[in-house]
């Protein structure tokens, strides 16, 4: 190497790496025993990220102290942040936000890889309408397909529609 900073490079020996502040001597470890790295804290898997501090749950903290923050700098709409999972080369399954078409909110989506088709799954929009295989769900659960349950409690509720393609098949079932 010429240039920029190696550890460890000739040596045949596990050392570690760590960058330390006044306040915490594990801001950034690289663990050569274990190859992994640890931000804020000694890593216990391949990379591990340990929160800050202990605030207690709130949507707020939730939102604006996360322990980790991927985003996407561009400003307008249908902009995305995402993380891909993958497995060898045609397992793959991503998850992230996407800007909404307003530009006034972001929505929360699943993606996944079938058949070597890659395609949106599941969306939560910003006010909480959840739709499975659809992307603009109009009430709060949105589902495109056939739906099968082994058991659904309804209460003060109204069934509307028919048996049939596109309908409602109610079957009565006595004990």
């Amino acid at each position: 190497n010429t240039a920029g900073l190696v550890v460890n490079e000739l040596s045949q020996a596990d050392t570690d790496f760590r960058v330390e502040s006044n306040d915490n001597t594990h801001m950034l470890v690289v663990d050569s025993g274990l190859n992994a790295v640890g931000i804020n804290g000694t890593p216990s898997r391949t990379f591990h990220v340990r929160a800050p501090s202990d605030t207690d749950y709130s949507a707020t903290n939730f939102l604006t102290a996360s322990s980790i923050a991927i985003s996407n700098a561009t400003a307008g709409a249908l902009n995305y942040a995402s993380i891909l999972f993958g497995t060898e080369t045609n397992g793959e399954v991503a998850i992230g936000s996407v800007q909404n078409s307003s530009n006034d909110a972001a929505d929360f989506v699943i993606a996944t890889r079938n058949s070597g088709a890659r395609g949106e799954r599941l969306r939560v929009l910003a006010n909480g309408n959840v739709g499975i295989a659809k992307s603009d769900p109009s009430t709060a659960l949105d589902v495109s397909g056939t739906v099968t349950a082994s058991y659904i409690a309804a209460s003060n509720s109204v069934f509307t529609g028919s048996g049939g393609a596109g309908g409602i098949a109610l079957k009565a079932v006595y004990g």
